[in-house]
């Protein structure tokens, strides 16, 4: 096992924490890419501190170099300094220059390599971030309980929500009860209620029903129709107040819910009416990740693989 040197060359590594998963990459001085290492989940607010590192080490493990000349960890959920102390006191030493960022920060800086840009999330959780060259600016990142506009946890919770009222008869029951109700292995609304708040209560499996609304509402489904439209629209209005303050004309997306064509869809053109274009990020969080870690150690590092 390589312990910090790759052919003689300094090692940079990059890693990106996600709600679903965490990628590790390690380039060589040169911009060679030189090793990739995936494991679960790392948003320490999902899957608890423990868990996060665990799964940090062991994506950085599988990169083959357990140490590195320079470490950008990116995590989901870096929503306070407080949970970047903590998460910086409980990562193992893995380099003398060991950042740990917010992964939006580390996504925008794949693109704009630090210059002024706004980067719109939409996965498990969602953020819209801002950039200006010197100070950073943020909407919707507060977590799920506090934020997290137009996230496949918001799309999926407000799916529940809805089946729910149908099923108790406040609304007229569509084909989004069936769907829910087939996804979370449920017969009827006790059984619904049982899953909602069962001990095994995960963020990422309400985010999971996004896509379940969606395709409700690719059905023509009403109930799932205002869904998605609501909460991609809730995000887009927070790209535009964004973008005008940090003056920009382009905002990035990434993330699973900007799959949906309808989501996409609402977004762009709502966007596109303050005359703002929307260009989907095509470059790995992981890797603006190793991009700080490089420049955190006067690398202008030039990677071969994007």
């Amino acid at each position: 096992m390589n312990k910090g040197r790759g052919n003689g060359k300094r090692v940079i590594v990059g890693i990106d924490g996600g709600g679903t998963e965490t990628l590790a990459l390690a380039y060589d001085e040169n911009g060679r890419l030189i090793g990739e290492g995936v494991a679960g989940p790392s948003n320490p607010h999902n899957v608890g501190t423990d868990s996060a590192v665990e799964n940090i080490l062991s994506a950085m493990y599988n990169t083959g170099f357990k140490k590195a000349d320079a470490v950008c960890v990116a995590l989901a959920g870096m929503d306070t300094s407080k949970d970047i102390g903590i998460m910086k006191s409980a990562i193992p030493k893995l380099s003398d220059h060991t950042v740990v960022e917010h992964d939006a920060f580390a996504a925008l800086y794949a693109e704009t390599r630090g210059a002024k840009g706004v980067l719109c999330i939409a996965g498990t959780g969602s953020i819209v971030l801002g950039y200006d060259g010197t100070d950073r600016h943020r909407i919707c990142d507060y977590g799920w309980l506090l934020g997290d506009d137009g996230s496949g946890y918001r799309i999926g919770c407000e799916g529940l929500r809805k089946t729910v009222k149908m099923l108790d008869g406040e609304m007229r029951r569509s084909i989004l009860a069936s769907y829910i109700l087939d996804a979370t292995f449920s017969d009827d609304l006790d059984a619904l209620i049982s899953w909602g708040y069962s001990k095994q209560f995960r963020v990422d499996s309400i985010a999971a029903l996004s896509k379940v609304v969606d395709r409700a509402a690719a059905e023509g489904d009403k109930a799932a129709l205002k869904i998605i439209n609501e909460t991609s629209t809730s995000l887009a209005r927070g790209a535009v107040m964004m973008s005008r303050k940090i003056g920009v004309d382009r905002v990035y997306t990434v993330g699973g819910v900007f799959e949906s064509a309808l989501y996409h869809r609402i977004f762009k053109n709502y966007l596109s009416r303050s005359r703002i274009s929307v260009v989907q990020s095509t470059k790995k969080t992981a890797l603006g990740a190793v991009l700080i870690a490089a420049d955190s150690i006067g690398i202008r590092l030039r990677p071969n693989k994007t």
